[in-house]
Formats: structure tokens, C-alpha cells, sequence
């Protein structure tokens, strides 16, 4: 039976405009789910692509390109690779040329996928800005939950000793606190803003030993 999920997949397909011929969205969700799955992911999961679900749905509009961007950001990811969001837009990229989506909503997902490298400043469009904000949503979360997607984010990293881990990862956290904002839109800055910062200082401190 399929999932919800799967069925939104399916449905964003059609919002697209997509070419269904030869089973082309039933093939690309199969490849997403065998892609989400993959051992060595603890975070970069479909649990995570649900979750950025959820915060589309507090949206009061968005292009169905950008959620089908939000779908192919993460479908590659080799730990420690600097190159996963730019294969990850090819496959996107592959996938909408299937369908026959314009090029230019393919050079739109493309530059969304690409945003979610997070670097400062990203590609300055809203949408992109959008897709960053629900990409780092979690950080945001209360205390309880954020721990444990920091812990998920761990596990992904389990052959890397601990003494190097946590260094790295504050740096990581430390350049998000260190902007003038960590979220872009307002609403996520109203949604998610303080507790993210606090959520950040609590791991900066406790992982300072």
C-alpha cells in the first residue's frame, strides 16, 4: 500500500505537469526510497523528507517546484563529500527532463538544490530561501527533539572519532549562530529563530570540553 508520501510524490508529479509515460513517477519514487534508505543514514533519511513536508504545509503558497526540490536535496549524500547537492540537482534535473518540464523550472530546482549547501548568502531568491529555512527547521525544534536529530546526525559519522567529530560539527553550528540570522523569511524567524539559537549555544557549551 502506498504511503502518503509516496501518494504526495505522485501528485506532485501531476502539479508539475509531468509526462507520466512508462511508469516515469513510479520509477522515480522507487529510486528516492532506495536512495533515502541507505545504511550509512541515520538523519539524511525519509523521516527528514516528511519533516520538510510538514513545514510546507504551514506555507500559505509555494511553487510545486520547490517542493519537488525539497524531495531530490538530500537523495545523495556520501559522508563528508563536498559535491553532494550538486549531483543531487542532476538527478533532479534528470528526473524533470523525463517529464518533460520546462527548462526553466528545471533551472529552478536546480538553483534550490544547490541553496541547500547553505552557504552565506545563498542564491538570493525566496524560494531558495524558503527551502534553506525548512532544511535547517530542526535546529529550531525543542530541546528533546533537537538532541536527537543532532545524535541521528552522529551516528552518520560513527567512523569518525569522537575528537574530531564534535570539533568540526561546532564549527559547522558556530557559523550558523555567528549570522545576523540564522533563518531568512520571517516566518521561520518568528517560528523557529530563538530556540534554534539556543539550541546551538546548549551544544556549542556542552561539546566545549
Amino acid at each position: 500500500m502506498a504511503t502518503e508520501t509516496e501518494i504526495r510524490f505522485y501528485q506532485l508529479w501531476d502539479d508539475l505537469g509531468a509526462m507520466e509515460r512508462y511508469d516515469t513517477p513510479y520509477k522515480l519514487w522507487n529510486a528516492l526510497k532506495e536512495y533515502y534508505s541507505e545504511p550509512h543514514r541515520f538523519y539524511h533519511t525519509l523521516d527528514h523528507i516528511e519533516f520538510g513536508l510538514t513545514q510546507f504545509d504551514l506555507l500559505e503558497e509555494y511553487p510545486p517546484w520547490l517542493e519537488f526540490a525539497y524531495f531530490y536535496h538530500d537523495i545523495v549524500y556520501n559522508i563528508g563529500s563536498k559535491y553532494n547537492e550538486g549531483q543531487s540537482a542532476y538527478m533532479a534535473r534528470d528526473a524533470l527532463r523525463q517529464g518533460e518540464v520546462s527548462a526553466e523550472e528545471i533551472d529552478l530546482v536546480v538553483s534550490a538544490i544547490v541553496a541547500t549547501e547553505h552557504k552565506n548568502p545563498p542564491i538570493i531568491t525566496l524560494p531558495n530561501q524558503v527551502i534553506c529555512d525548512i532544511d535547517l527547521a530542526t535546529l529550531g525544534l525543542p530541546r528533546d527533539e533537537f538532541a536527537k536529530y543532532q545524535m541521528k546526525v552522529r551516528a552518520e559519522y560513527v567512523d569518525v572519532p569522537t575528537s574530531k567529530f564534535w570539533p568540526a560539527h561546532r564549527n559547522i553550528l558556530k557559523e550558523f549562530y555567528d549570522r545576523p540570522q540564522i533563518y531568512y523569511t520571517d516566518f521561520f524567524q518568528e517560528r523557529y529563530e530563538q530556540q534554534a539559537r539556543e539550541n546551538i549555544a546548549w551544544t556549542l557549551d556542552i561539546t566545549s570540553g
